[in-house]
């Protein structure tokens, strides 16, 4: 990773930016819950803090293609703290940010779901990092997380954990401020905003 270009790209926005990913049960916000938020908060080029936690659902049940696809299990999450307790955190940490997820939307879906579950507001701008590499990289056809790790060899230990994930995306900004100009890029993160 090259230091250098991080700090460009940060002062570039002079904003701090949350890296973000979730875990879920499912793949609708209206029924599946999260099981693991992760998140990483940038200023000027320098992690400022992380965050990361495993939720309890208050489900039964987990599916076994979750627990495939995450090494999550349900008896771990018991004893994890509910959304209701993370939430004031999760409040406090991404505050006066811009949130960064890949497919944010499906992100954000989840999030204001569990904010809704316990009558709390969660207004936050979120960048959708999906739209950013489909945008600045069209001619490639795949977009996804696992695809950009592959296509620009980006190092993640934990694929499908919340936190690594979250690492990869920020990761995935460093790339794009070596691979564009910065009018090209503020241009294209401006028009991925949600």
């Amino acid at each position: 990773m090259q230091p250098h270009i991080i700090k460009n790209l940060f002062n570039m926005f002079d904003q701090t930016l949350t890296f973000l990913d979730t875990e879920t049960t499912g793949t609708n916000a209206s029924n599946d819950r999260i099981i693991e938020v992760g998140m990483i908060k940038v200023k000027n080029g320098k992690i400022l803090n992380r965050f990361n936690s495993l939720v309890n659902p208050h489900t039964n049940y987990i599916h076994p293609y979750i627990s495939y696809l995450t090494g999550i299990k349900y008896r771990e999450l018991e004893d994890a703290p509910d959304f209701e307790s993370l939430s004031n955190e999760i409040l406090s940490f991404t505050k006066n940010s811009i949130v960064v997820a890949h497919n944010a939307r499906f992100d954000q879906s989840f999030l204001l779901s569990e904010f809704n579950r316990y009558d709390k507001v969660f207004k936050r701008h979120f960048c959708c990092s999906l739209k950013l590499s489909r945008r600045l990289y069209p001619q490639y056809s795949r977009h996804s997380l696992s695809e950009l790790i592959k296509r620009f060899k980006i190092k993640c230990d934990l694929r499908h954990r919340a936190l690594a994930d979250a690492e990869v995306i920020y990761k995935f900004f460093d790339i794009i401020q070596a691979d564009h100009s910065k009018i090209k890029f503020t241009q294209v993160f401006n028009n991925s905003i949600l």
